[in-house]
């Protein structure tokens, strides 16, 4: 035991709250960064495609590509046009 630390030394309160404080900051940055990793991650490869000039009545199309970034299935529930 070192001579300079008195037998009865105690940490001071807010030095053992300070240190449970960060101990619990730390612990929840690192729960939201896993859940942020586990979840799907919708990403288009275009957002916007321009049909220049229809003419009326014709018909086109266009497939907009998503993909997932993320690492848990993604669902696509519904689609509603814009």
């Amino acid at each position: 035991m070192r001579k300079d630390f008195p037998k009865n030394h105690r940490t001071k309160p807010s030095l053992r709250v300070g240190f449970l404080v960060g101990f619990l900051l730390l612990f929840s940055f690192s729960m939201v960064r896993a859940q942020e990793t586990r979840a799907p991650k919708a990403s288009f490869v275009e957002d916007i495609f321009d049909f220049k000039e229809v003419v009326e009545g014709e018909i086109i199309t266009h497939a907009f590509t998503i993909q997932n970034d993320g690492n848990e299935t993604l669902k696509i529930l519904q689609v509603k046009p814009g």
